[in-house]
């Protein structure tokens, strides 16, 4: 949709700048909008000591942030959590971020510097429309002689810039705009959309947007995405023996079938959920009341009637193992189970449930990550020699 067509919008920009950099892209971005008649508020979250206006004024929210050996500044992180329910409920939102790694403007350059994105997303639990990595600046003139040490160091490892007499700014400044006329287009196919990028937490966020439980982990497991769905398809319980343990003292010592992982979970009522295009993804749905003896496991034959399931007095359980994300040392295999109590006299149960059996609970799931990182072992030594 071209400027012709469009009304101006209100349009918020938060963003978080150490050195500049990222100060400068949001301004670059906030011009360009502003521009196309937008009214746009630009929001420095560290140093403006005005508290910052609300999301829900805008009707578009940007916010940018650099990032410093794989993390994000806390500003921008507790401001996330702040407002991660109105993120979640707003029409449009969009993160950019900063970094060395994206300036590198290679392909495995750009996957990398989504990792710690990802990460930062999957931690919130939120999933942006519009998603940005662009390349940062070194400004060697500006840091404090530690700093400028360690930034020549950083620059060194990547094949970035050494020469700490001057500054060197690696923002392709071409791609900041095309970020900001993609936003205002609408444009359905931009790069910058983030259902562009794999995102952990979007299959969970179509199923279970809301939720009342919600616990995570992550592994880093040195094998390919397609070894780890592999392991993870032939993953017994004696690959994870603090696992099997958790799960004998729960069934009051009835011992788990030598089967497959995903054989256990159907037998015992799960059913697979498809994931669309996510291929390196594994998902289960569980219905039950889970603080019986028994379980109280709903049968369900498939996703269709696992999603349609309204029933009160029965909690819904939704298990995602997410392994996209493949470095030079791995790849990050990370599992997250939400869990939605249906009515009042189920959550009430759940909750006295949960507060129990939580800390076991987490402790099993970690324990199923380190039992594929086991199988995935066990099949390279078994395999055989015409398969290598």
């Amino acid at each position: 949709m071209r400027y012709d067509d469009a009304m101006p919008k209100r349009i918020g920009l938060y963003f978080v700048s150490h050195h500049g950099q990222t100060h400068a892209i949001a301004e670059r971005i906030g011009q360009r909008l502003a521009n196309y008649r937008h009214d746009v508020t630009i929001t420095d979250l560290e140093s403006d000591p005005r508290i910052p206006p609300g999301v829900h004024e805008f009707d578009i929210v940007l916010i940018g942030a650099p990032l410093y050996i794989r993390r994000y500044p806390r500003a921008v992180t507790r401001f996330l959590r702040a407002h991660r329910t109105q993120l979640m409920r707003h029409p449009s939102t969009g993160f950019f971020s900063v970094s060395l790694t994206a300036a590198r403007s290679t392909i495995a350059a750009h996957i990398e510097s989504l990792g710690p994105l990802r990460e930062l997303l999957s931690d919130i639990d939120w999933t942006p429309e519009w998603i940005a990595s662009f390349g940062g600046a070194i400004r060697y003139r500006g840091y404090d002689p530690l700093t400028r040490l360690i930034m020549r160091r950083i620059a060194s490892s990547n094949g970035g810039p050494t020469d700490t007499s001057r500054d060197h700014d690696l923002t392709n400044w071409d791609e900041v705009v095309s970020f900001a006329d993609h936003l205002h287009d609408d444009v359905l196919d931009s790069p910058f959309r983030s259902r562009a990028i794999s995102l952990p937490a979007r299959s969970l966020d179509r199923l279970m947007p809301v939720f009342e439980q919600r616990t995570t982990a992550r592994l880093t497991i040195p094998a390919t995405p397609d070894e780890i769905r592999l392991g993870l398809e032939q993953m017994r319980p004696t690959d994870m023996p603090l696992g099997r343990l958790l799960a004998n003292i729960r069934t009051i010592g009835r011992p788990q079938p030598d089967l497959p992982f995903p054989e256990i979970t159907r037998q015992f009522g799960a059913v697979m959920i498809t994931t669309g295009a996510e291929s390196h993804e594994v998902i289960g749905g569980l219905v039950g009341r889970f603080w019986q003896r028994d379980f109280g496991i709903a049968r369900l034959r498939d996703e269709s009637e696992f999603i349609a399931f309204e029933e009160p007095g029965y909690t819904k359980v939704v298990t995602d193992f997410w392994f996209d994300d493949a470095r030079d040392d791995g790849t990050v295999v990370r599992t997250e189970t939400r869990i939605h109590s249906l009515g009042a006299d189920a959550q009430t149960r759940f909750g006295r449930y949960w507060l129990a059996l939580s800390p076991g609970i987490r402790l099993y799931m970690r324990s199923v990550l380190h039992g594929i990182r086991r199988a995935v072992s066990r099949r390279r030594l078994t395999r055989p020699r015409s398969e290598g």
